[in-house]
């Protein structure tokens, strides 16, 4: 099971909370949300670096970790 950002966690319960989709009468918002998801995604991505894993033995980037995680 793939992980959730926080980002995502947010937008998914404001979705709940208005019932409904943000749509495009909520462009803003949504263009907003799309923005801090990159933000986020870069930020784990840099958080992580690249990491040598000796079980798996390779080099994981932060954005494999990135994908693998939360995509």
């Amino acid at each position: 099971m793939k992980k959730q950002t926080a980002v995502e966690w947010l937008e998914q319960r404001l979705n709940v909370y208005f019932n409904k989709k943000l749509d495009s009468s909520l462009w803003k918002i949504k263009e907003k949300f799309e923005q801090a998801k990159n933000i986020e995604k870069q930020q784990i991505i840099n958080a992580h670096g690249n990491k040598y894993y000796q079980d798996k033995e390779r080099i994981v980037t932060g954005n494999q970790y990135f994908n693998d995680t939360y995509k």
